[in-house]
């Protein structure tokens, strides 16, 4: 029942959303097609679990040269499954194809060779698998003002993304995508599977119907979609993401821009309108991404902030895997991100055995925010004082609640609903505090020069005469300013 602080994070958000899709598992049956008597000549591949499994094998020496037969194979379909989903492809199905794709190329299929007879003649060699030339996309952006290409990671690039940029003034994002057409897709269900997936990757998900537009005079299918950060109900970020599909004859373009529910509401129009900077005539992406700036090294400030936070989540996490308080966690649990809907909707009232057990469980969190606070005061910089200030703010209004919800004042559903609305008070005012510039350092100033005991005598009895303070206040500091003398 720790409240937690975190910095802005819409940009890492939009992009783990999309990235956490279900997984599915299928299995094959592979052939040795080479004729070259690679040992054992039949295995399987679970491609949803990216597990070779060995089929009839003699021995742990034989299952091992199953293994090296799909070397790198299952890998590879792990990556692209991950991903695969927003390519409007099942989890199952992009895991399936990746691994296949690799396997053929080793010379395994899942087409049985037929049986052959000793007269038979050696079979010709297998040509070279049939995969496509690499496709080159003529798609380019023309990235409106404010916007500023970024470093695509690999799994990014597994998911066939090509163009990554963000707008840090909005916290906003978007991912730029392209694929071959070499026959007509109907782009209607395309858009209905990809929005379903990027659904799947949210909670609390809910979407708009899908337009059928015109963009720079090509048809485009748009719909957004809207949801919580995955497995951060209670206090992740309301995520909003505008999709629009382009098609351009030989090839489609997908174009996902996404911010926090605020900049979306705010920079709507804008946002909607990045789509409109696509051409299919000269492609810069290339260029985009060769100018992409690395990052710079965390400060030092940032870097002792990061140490703070994290031996203080460790902390928090050993208080919260205490079996003694898991009486406690059953009713409200230790992290707000965890608290259900049962648990806001409790309409019971603490009991005299959980009284007991909360006020040991308190006593021990106070200590923790008292340890926090003077790290953070200590060691965490300019930065460092003021998140030390709003945690000792949220401290004293924590206590507050504590205290109400011991006497009774309140059910457990009361308390679980104001530490929810205690936490996002904290969260929006932490990010607020990580977004402030670092304090630079101003030239040093010269002290006005001080007035003469005579003077500030002159000035006490001036403030005495005009009634501003009392006898008894003149003739203290009055007599301090005579033992200076």
């Amino acid at each position: 029942m720790v409240a937690r602080t975190s910095i802005s994070r819409i940009a890492q958000a939009g992009i783990l959303s999309l990235l956490l899709i279900t997984t599915a598992s299928h299995a094959d049956t592979w052939y040795d097609v080479t004729g070259q008597g690679r040992g054992q000549r039949e295995f399987t591949v679970d491609n949803g679990a990216c597990a070779l499994v060995a089929q009839n094998a003699e021995n742990q020496q034989q299952a091992l040269v199953n293994g090296q037969n799909a070397n790198g194979c299952t890998g590879k379909a792990l990556l692209c499954g991950l991903l695969g989903g927003l390519q409007g492809l099942s989890v199952a199905n992009a895991r399936n194809q990746a691994s296949a794709a690799c396997l053929n190329s080793k010379g395994w299929s899942t087409d049985k060779p037929e049986p052959q007879t000793p007269a038979s003649p050696p079979p010709a060699p297998i040509p070279a698998p049939n995969i496509p030339a690499a496709f080159k996309t003529k798609v380019g952006i023309d990235l409106p003002v404010g916007w500023e290409p970024a470093k695509l990671t690999d799994q990014l690039k597994a998911g066939h993304y090509l163009l990554y940029a963000k707008m840090p003034s909005i916290d906003a994002g978007l991912l730029l995508s392209a694929a071959r057409q070499d026959s007509k897709a109907d782009m209607l269900e395309l858009s209905k599977k990809r929005r379903a997936s990027l659904e799947a990757a949210l909670d609390d998900a809910r979407h708009s119907e899908i337009e059928t537009i015109q963009v720079n005079g090509m048809s485009a299918w748009r719909y957004e979609v809207f949801g919580k950060q995955k497995n951060e109900r209670a206090t992740g970020l309301d995520l909003a993401y505008i999709v629009t599909l382009i098609d351009a004859g030989t090839e489609m373009a997908e174009i996902k821009v996404f911010s926090n529910i605020e900049s979306f509401t705010a920079h709507r129009v804008d946002l909607t309108n990045i789509a409109s900077s696509l051409n299919f005539t000269n492609s810069n992406l290339s260029e985009l991404n060769a100018a992409i700036k690395e990052p710079p090294p965390p400060s030092e400030q940032t870097t002792a902030l990061l140490a703070i936070a994290a031996k203080a989540k460790a902390l928090e996490q050993a208080l919260c895997n205490r079996p003694d308080y898991a009486m406690l966690y059953v009713k409200s649990s230790c992290h707000t991100n965890d608290i259900t809907f049962t648990q806001l909707s409790d309409s019971t009232k603490i009991t005299a055995e959980q009284r007991t057990l909360l006020l040991t469980w308190g006593a021990e969190r106070d200590v923790l925010t008292k340890q926090l606070v003077d790290q953070l005061k200590s060691e965490g910089g300019a930065k460092g004082k003021a998140l030390a200030d709003l945690t000792s703010a949220e401290d004293v209004e924590y206590r507050k609640l504590r205290v109400a919800f011991i006497k009774g004042d309140i059910t457990w559903g009361e308390l679980n609903q104001q530490r929810l609305a205690l936490t996002k008070k904290v969260v929006d005012e932490a990010r607020s505090i990580a977004k402030r510039p670092a304090p630079t350092e101003s030239p040093a100033t010269v002290s006005p020069p001080q007035k003469s005991a005579s003077d500030r005598l002159r000035d006490l009895q001036a403030l005495y005469k005009d009634g501003v303070i009392t006898k008894k206040d003149y003739e203290t500091k009055k007599k301090e300013i005579l033992d200076e003398m």
